[in-house]
């Protein structure tokens, strides 16, 4: 909360059930009661409003809250809802997002939008030739057709007349589709592929940021980053625009080159049933300073699940099988697969590592998933997972536990399907048909509210619905016992989504488990293993603690050939060779970064006795000037004299009057007051007012405020009134400090120096030990 007060903007990256709601709600009031906002906006999921109003009553019961959802905002009653919204003083108003999306921005806003933009444009650099007169001509055309519109329009209430001037968002990676303008074709923000809804977000981000000098935005998610670490931009354009154009990183195409490689290859829809060729950002570099801009805003939080307040999570069940004999058939014609898409046999087109991917999960999970042929398998993940869900049944039916079951690789249908499958085998083993419900069947608000009810109260005991449906903003822990990963999940953020539905706060059970399914032999436990390391390494990106300069993005869910075969095949020496190719490609590219900072360490080393000479040469002539400020200084009060001298008026016209080349105008207690040559100011300047040089046998510079202030600020540089510090003493300081900050540098390179990791060392052996598992293999084309 105190970081909401204090900062412009702000992302609450906490973990699920940490309290967001609570924080924003606490944020809100807070604002208004110290006079900061005079009116804020809760924009939330249509599906969690009713909680959200809930937790407002509970935390402050006296607040008067305005709640706009379908019911008060059809097209009859919308305008008679925005004149309470504008007109009545709320402590907040919370509104649904379909509702939010509906109220449009102004033309008028519009309008100022495209000249802002038309004169950005003007004033930047000329260099950009046609393309820069181009983007003027498109941008006037705009504005001529939004002007024409406004002047025919019906006035009637839009967003910037609310006079809203704080907005909360929850569940923010909902709108982080933005179209930007870029030439880097088929990825994140290409032109005409965000959504209208988040292009509008960002129009009515804008609009209230204009309003308050940059700031008063909040979103929250426990997602920030959930495709690609390209959504840390989309985050960044929202909430830190301003430091994006201040370092020339405000298009995507200059953010990217800043900060990633891309590569072109096939790309598979999330139901795996068709896939494609697009462009993804392969690699990320520069990650420290990348972060760190990042934790500006960005405020991690990771929540205590040891404490009362959260069941006890003593670690995963982990339910494994070996696999049917059709299956470890079909693992060899994944083999043989790879070894046609690596030796280029077949069109990529026709096959490639993604789809062989995609396919060697669905077998993993069922081999009906692949053929309908296939028969049930009585060691299928499908029927170990109805076996556990009954065990849970049973052993929670005195408090009527609940259980979720996770799978985004099959939906209800007419064909074969894993929903429709597990709930035949519980309602065999003996639960009711009321039981035992898809998310599905629950599509809208209403129905989706009594959903929630029935869970929360135990009348529902087991809900089967994807990441996408059930996964977010479904809060139905209260008698949850267990969930179920039947599939394993595409993403990092979505096991983090599907596990917060059980591991948060409001739980009545003391303790939970977490069952997770895997196929011996299949990819399974590989991808687990790669969606926990994906996950740490987002954590590190959030809280700011990347160590590494370059990483792989947190979304590649394709397979390497070489962990294909080694995967399919199950040959334990291949899966080592993978282990130990990975871990010389860790250990090549820390050595690599290792004697890139030694090459710029000994450069540094090389410059910082001269650069150590001169400050102390300067700090030396600071001490001299110090000792003739004190034997000659006029006191301030007795600086009328120079004024009666005209001292100050000479000083003045000399500034108005700057040439080209320095002049000596007087001197004053000893110093010379030098008139710099080529004097300019302005924002691209160091300094924004004029100013004169005081010269001893230092030099020192001094801006001239006003033409009144003249004598007062030379004479601040000597001497200062009681309890202040005075110019050359501010000038000593500074330079001792940069003494000491340099003389630490030099310390701590020669220190990393002399250090050796030993990296050369293990690299050479694990290159031995690859060489071995190869010889031994004796298959050289899986290096």
């Amino acid at each position: 909360v105190r970081r909401i007060l204090n900062t412009k903007n702000t992302l609450l990256a906490h973990e699920v059930g940490s309290g967001k709601t609570y924080s924003m709600i606490v944020a809100g009031m807070e604002l208004r009661r110290q006079g900061k906002s005079r009116k804020n906006m809760y924009v939330v999921p249509n599906s969690i409003i009713a909680q959200w109003v809930s937790d407002f009553e509970y935390l402050y019961p006296e607040a008067d809250v305005m709640v706009v959802d379908n019911s008060n905002f059809s097209l009859k009653k919308m305008e008679k809802t925005l004149e309470r919204m504008k007109n009545e003083d709320h402590d907040a108003i919370i509104i649904t997002y379909s509702c939010f999306d509906m109220i449009p921005l102004s033309r008028r806003w519009f309008r100022e939008k495209c000249e802002e933009r038309i004169s950005r444009l003007r004033n930047a650099s000329t260099n950009s030739g046609i393309n820069m007169n181009q983007r003027i001509s498109a941008a006037e055309k705009i504005l001529k057709e939004v002007t024409e519109e406004e002047e025919k329009s019906v006035r009637s209430l839009c967003f910037d007349d609310l006079m809203v001037n704080t907005l909360f968002l929850d569940e923010a990676h909902n709108y982080k589709n933005v179209s930007f303008r870029t030439n880097i074709t088929g990825v994140l923000g290409g032109a005409g592929k965000g959504s209208a809804k988040a292009d509008g977000m960002m129009d009515k981000v804008r609009c209230i940021q204009r309003q308050n000098e940059g700031g008063r935005i909040v979103f929250a998610t426990a997602t920030p980053i959930t495709n690609s670490i390209t959504d840390i931009f989309v985050m960044q354009q929202y909430l830190q625009s301003g430091e994006l154009e201040h370092l020339s990183l405000s298009s995507l195409n200059a953010w990217a080159a800043m900060y990633a490689d891309k590569v072109t290859d096939f790309e598979i829809d999330v139901d795996t049933s068709s896939y494609h060729l697009v462009t993804r950002f392969s690699r990320f570099c520069n990650l420290p300073e990348l972060t760190g801009m990042f934790a500006g805003v960005a405020d991690f939080y990771r929540a205590d699940k040891n404490n009362e307040t959260h069941p006890v999570f003593e670690g995963y069940t982990d339910s494994f099988r070996d696999g049917s004999e059709e299956f470890h058939e079909y693992l060899s014609y994944i083999s043989d697969r790879a070894d046609d898409v690596r030796s280029r046999r077949v069109s990529r087109v026709d096959d490639n590592l993604l789809k062989i991917t995609s396919d060697g999960r669905k077998a993993g999970l069922d081999m009906r998933l692949i053929d309908e042929v296939f028969g049930l398998d009585p060691d299928s993940k499908v029927f170990r997972c109805a076996e556990n869900v009954m065990k849970v049944y049973e052993e929670t039916a005195w408090c009527r536990g609940t259980q979720l079951v996770f799978c985004d690789s099959s939906t209800p249908k007419e064909s074969f399907n894993l929903y429709d499958e597990l709930k035949r085998l519980l309602l065999a083993m003996g639960l009711s048909n009321d039981e035992v419900v898809f998310i599905h069947d629950f599509p809208d608000k209403k129905r989706r509210e009594a959903f929630i009810e029935a869970m929360n109260e135990g009348a529902v005991r087991v809900a089967i619905g994807s990441t996408f449906k059930l996964g977010t903003g479904i809060n139905v822990q209260k008698h949850l016992a267990a969930i179920h990963h039947l599939d394993v999940p595409w993403r990092p953020s979505d096991m983090v989504q599907r596990e917060g539905r059980i591991l948060r706060q409001g739980n009545t059970n003391t303790s939970v488990r977490i069952f997770r399914y895997i196929t011996r032999g299949s990819f399974d436990a590989y991808s687990w293993q790669l969606l926990e390391i994906k996950q740490r390494f987002i954590a590190q990106i959030l809280t700011g603690s990347v160590e590494e300069r370059t990483s792989s993005d947190v979304d590649d869910t394709v397979l390497s050939y070489g962990e294909v075969k080694a995967l399919a095949i199950g040959n334990p020496l291949l899966k080592q060779r993978v282990s130990v190719a990975n871990e010389v490609d860790r250990f090549r590219m820390l050595l690599s970064e290792r004697k890139e900072k030694e090459s710029f360490f000994r450069s540094e080393l090389d410059k910082a006795g001269p650069k150590r000479s001169e400050l102390q040469h300067r700090l030396e002539a600071c001490m001299n000037d110090i000792a003739m400020a004190g034997r000659n200084f006029i006191p301030l009060a007795k600086l009328a004299r120079y004024e009666k001298e005209n001292t100050r008026k000479m000083i003045a016209e000399a500034v108005r009057k700057s040439g080209s080349k320095e002049r000596y105008i007087t001197s004053f207690c000893g110093f010379d007051i030098i008139l710099p040559a080529d004097m300019k100011t302005g924002p691209d300047m160091v300094h924004k007012k004029p100013w004169v040089i005081m010269r001893g046998e230092g030099e020192y510079e001094v801006e001239i405020e006003s033409e009144i202030g003249i004598m007062k600020r030379l004479g601040n540089m000597l001497s200062a009134d009681v309890g202040n510090v005075c110019g050359l003493e501010k000038v000593r300081r500074d330079i001792c400090g940069k003494i000491e900050e340099l003389d630490n540098s030099v310390t701590s390179m020669r220190k990393f120096l002399e250090d050796d990791p030993g990296y050369e060392k293990r690299l050479a052996e694990l290159r031995k030990e690859l060489a071995d598992i190869d010889d031994e293999l004796g298959v050289r084309q899986y290096a």
